[in-house]
């Protein structure tokens, strides 16, 4: 259907209800995912830029959820990348244009503040800076 699928992911609900959506479309329809966890770059020290996660934490939670769609029968694979807490989404679309993917799936809590827009961060940037498909799944529980 798109090809390959990149798969934005952390280890929130809303995340978490997004890998179930991209599984059972990815199995229907053969598509590739590609799981990818942007780290966020937030906490500078006097080297630089820091993770706000260890690495190895990331790449275990990516590996897992490759690991879980392949058990499926869902072909992945897994992308641990780092960029400033303001670039996650243009980093996942630039992996997506890298990776020439049919679609970009994303989360989001779904909350409304006074002052902000439904979506999270994430998934606004996500949507408004697009060349391709985006699937928002919005997590019901939050």
């Amino acid at each position: 259907m798109f090809g390959s699928i990149v798969l934005g992911v952390d280890e929130s609900n809303h995340a978490k209800r997004t890998i179930e959506v991209v599984r059972r479309m990815a199995k229907a329809s053969g598509d590739h995912v590609i799981v990818v966890h942007i780290q966020a770059l937030g906490t500078y020290g006097r080297g630089g830029p820091m993770a706000d996660e260890d690495m190895s934490q990331a790449t275990a939670f990516v590996d897992g959820v490759v690991k879980d769609l392949g058990a499926d029968g869902v072909e992945a694979e897994g992308l641990v990348a780092s960029a400033d807490k303001s670039r996650i989404g243009r980093s996942l679309l630039d992996i997506a244009k890298e990776r020439d993917a049919g679609l970009v799936a994303v989360g989001t809590r779904g909350r409304a503040e006074a002052t902000t827009l439904v979506l999270g961060s994430v998934a606004h940037d996500v949507i408004h800076e697009s060349e391709v498909p985006v699937l928002v799944v919005r997590d019901l529980d939050a």
